[in-house]
């Protein structure tokens, strides 16, 4: 497996394409290995802070450690930071990221590193709580001391516990425990139950009298508001549960749901939409697509429409329909048909806007459900026709390849974020994962969900300690495992509790007011590792109404009879401090500011000749019926992109298929095609290993207070023999000497972006497709820049 995973690596770098770990491991590597770049870094990097420390992973711990060591070493365990040249913020008590490598185990290794250097570093503790109330701080102390309790066998495991002195001065409980009432056998049940009486809670703290709410002005008391409110849960199991209570009540609330940007319903139903029109005899698309809000047909209507169609394909075209069929999804495969006709109107974002629009998915998102809801849909699908833009502005203004990249970064589930809307000025409840909110503070928490238990039974464990793999195989009657399993698995599981411990800490630490702890407990469950036995376990009377001054219990559905001091929910100074400071803060940016230019290397080429309309093609050159040049281009250029140089019966098959979607004449693009495939260049492309279309690219300048953002797609980038070479399509008849300029200037500035990432180019050509002839593109330095 070692060897493997070697060559692996090692085949992620011959190729380029290194992940964010392969760059961890070549930055450790060089420092290890060269005392120069050590030094030289050392020089550049006076200071190193790194905040939230107990998130960093071992090869990040050890960069950090190597650059900032004095005197120079290239181990990193025996490094001793310099004076002031390393500081580190964090809480053991939140590392929650063990399954990012982000292990506690490096945290207390390298704090032991500066508590044996007292004469260059120190360990200082922050002991003052500016966030919680006395009596939620007293009960951290008191309760969560005890949750975190250290492991005799794994001393290591759990973050060693420092108690904390409130800064605020309010009194009164802060910790309310609901016993529920029932005991469920089943755990869907408990788990209903238990969201109606979060939702019961929630209406009750907005009601006017509320033991809740506020008393009066003074100290800056005042009623709870739903955006004051968060629910934090281990998991997202069974989240529907909640939401639909909160539904029932008329509470609002915004739920993340932990899906990326591309995976979102709307965006996927839009990406359904437009692959059916940019290819209506796609089946699979097609069902997708009339699944979705578009038509929202049912498993029924489906049925009847597969059925009318018989054996024939279905396809989303009204001609392929028999007369005999008359059901609903007619209309909608009609209105798709009159989009599909209009395809040729706009440029690319113009007709993503106009479907979302004359679709009627716009609409569809504000059918049965709340308003922050609404608001986030209609906000991803404005940020899908920003993307459309930018896409365009690219050299791909076309459907085709646009459908082709959003399919791709839907089925990759990219980890990008949902557009911004404004949510946080929204009055509604936050129901979020615990490490979600991690980082954040609300003034009131709920914890539901205590019986939750983490997944157990690994079947492999990596024993970083050893270097090791160990593996279990077959069931667990008679498994065979390796012999250092079971040793691994102790090990794995001390530390597994102890970060399920802190996981705890994490969601109670993030209230200021109160902590709300429902306890609705279903014999199915067991409670084995779960927030309920740490809670029993250090507080065995917790769920019992007794005489602690930090905490009440109370019954469900008799909010009403809490005897405590109303929730002042008021802003602590600290905060108004804070408040302060970011406006000086922003003031102090505003000032500084300086301005951002963007601009993309085709475009530079396109201003220089926006007096020319034919880009190059003198009237006299143009037949009367010859196709449109920026149609011919796009084809041309896509149809390259999807070439195969090797197999010239495919590509023109695929030609073909291009030039059907973008209505031009086949016998145009295909000659280009051939003349290009038949060219010098594309010759010694397809004998190279590596080679990259449609390659993005990105860098930025800064010139006195001008900050230029260059961004931009090379058409092709091969590696010959060590040597990179750059091929830029064009698809002119001819490019006279006097007009070569602007065409340099765009292939320059790629050959300089390639530069700033590492990448060299030895060759640049502009190639004409029209011929197959190429043009040299001067690349020294002084021409790049």
């Amino acid at each position: 497996m070692r060897q493997f995973i070697a060559d692996d690596a090692a085949r992620r770098r011959r190729e380029g394409v290194l992940t964010y770990d392969d760059l961890l491991l070549e930055a450790r590597d060089l420092l290890v290995a060269s005392e120069e770049a050590r030094r030289d870094l050392r020089a550049r990097y006076r200071a190193i802070l790194i905040d939230e420390f107990q998130d960093t992973d071992p090869l990040q711990a050890q960069i950090a450690l190597l650059l900032a060591a004095e005197p120079d070493t290239d181990d990193w365990t025996q490094a001793r930071p310099g004076p002031g040249r390393l500081v580190l913020a964090g809480d053991p008590k939140q590392s929650i990221y063990r399954f990012r490598r982000a292990d506690i185990d490096i945290y207390e290794q390298v704090r032991q590193i500066f508590a044996d250097s007292p004469e260059t570093s120190s360990v200082a503790s922050l002991t003052v709580n500016f966030r919680a109330r006395p009596q939620l701080c007293s009960w951290h102390n008191r309760v969560l001391e005890r949750v975190l309790r250290p492991d005799d066998d794994y001393p290591r495991a759990q973050a060693r516990w420092e108690s904390t002195v409130p800064h605020r001065e309010d009194a009164g409980p802060a910790v309310i425990a609901i016993p529920s009432q029932r005991q469920f056998d089943r755990a869907p049940e408990a788990r209903g139950a238990e969201a109606e009486l979060v939702a019961d809670l929630i209406a009750h703290m907005r009601e006017p009298d509320s033991q809740f709410g506020a008393v009066g002005a003074d100290g800056g008391e005042r009623t709870p508001e739903y955006r004051d409110i968060a629910v934090l849960l281990r998991t997202r199991t069974a989240a529907d549960l909640y939401t639909a209570a909160l539904d029932r009540a008329g509470i609002p609330y915004h739920f993340d749901s932990g899906q990326g940007f591309y995976q979102q319903p709307e965006i996927r139903a839009m990406a359904h939409l437009l692959q059916a029109l940019d290819e209506p005899s796609d089946e699979a698309a097609a069902i997708a697509l009339l699944k979705s809000p578009f038509a929202s047909a049912s498993d029924s209507e489906l049925y009847e429409l597969r059925d009318a169609v018989g054996d024939q394909p279905l396809t989303l075209s009204p001609t392929s329909l028999p007369d005999s069929y008359d059901g609903r999804l007619r209309e909608s495969i009609s209105s798709l048909a009159e989009l599909r006709d209009e395809l040729n109107r706009f440029r690319l974002p113009e007709l993503v806007d106009h479907v979302i629009r004359s679709s009627g998915l716009l609409q569809a998102q504000a059918v049965g459900v709340r308003p922050p809801t609404m608001r986030q849909r209609q906000a991803n699908l404005r940020m899908l026709v920003q993307r459309a833009a930018h896409f365009a502005d690219n050299n791909h203004d076309s459907l085709r390849p646009f459908v082709r990249w959003l399919s791709q970064r839907g089925v990759r589930h990219l980890p990008e974020s949902e557009s911004a809307t404004t949510e946080a000025d929204d009055d509604a409840v936050r129901i979020l994962t615990i490490h979600q909110a991690k980082g954040l503070e609300f003034p009131i928490v709920i914890v539901p969900k205590l019986q939750d238990q983490p997944a157990s039974g690994a079947d492999f464990i990596v024993d970083r300690q050893n270097d090791r793999v160990e593996f279990k195989l077959g069931d667990d009657r008679e498994p065979f495992r390796s012999p250092g399993y079971l040793a691994a698995l102790r090990r794995d599981r001390a530390y597994s509790d102890a970060e399920a411990r802190r996981m705890l800490y994490v969601a109670a630490t993030r209230a200021r007011d109160w902590l709300i702890l429902p306890s609705v407990p279903a014999d199915s469950l067991s409670r084995q590792d779960s927030f309920h036995t740490f809670l029993d376990e250090a507080a065995p009377h917790w769920l019992t109404p007794h005489s602690d001054p930090d905490a009440l219990v109370i019954a469900p559905r008799a909010f009403d009879a809490v005897s405590a001091q109303p929730s002042v929910l008021r802003t602590p100074p600290i905060e108004d401090l804070h408040a302060a400071w970011q406006e000086r803060h922003r003031e102090s940016l505003d000032g500084g500011r300086r301005d951002i230019d963007t601009q993309t290397p085709s475009g530079m080429g396109r201003q220089q000749l926006s007096k020319s309309a034919d880009l190059g093609v003198d009237e006299s050159e143009r037949d009367a019926s010859s196709i449109n040049p920026l149609d011919l281009g796009k084809a041309v250029h896509e149809a390259l992109e999807a070439a195969d140089f090797n197999d010239f019966e495919l590509t023109l098959r695929r030609t073909v298929r291009i030039c059907r979607k973008h209505h031009v004449d086949p016998e145009s693009v295909t000659e280009h095609v051939e003349q290009a495939l038949n060219s010098d260049l594309l010759r010694r492309a397809a004998q190279s290993d590596i080679v990259h279309r449609e390659l993005p690219l990105a860098s930025i300048t800064t010139q006195g207070e001008q900050t230029t953002i260059s961004e931009g797609i090379a058409d092709l980038l091969f590696n010959e023999h060590g040597r990179w070479i750059l091929v830029d399509y064009k698809s002119d008849q001819t490019i006279p000497e006097d007009r070569r300029v602007p065409y340099f200037r765009q292939v320059q500035l790629y050959a300089s972006m390639l530069r700033d990432a590492g990448v060299t180019v030895a060759e640049a050509h502009l190639l004409l497709t029209s011929s197959g002839e190429s043009i040299a593109v001067p690349i020294d330095k002084d021409s790049a820049t």
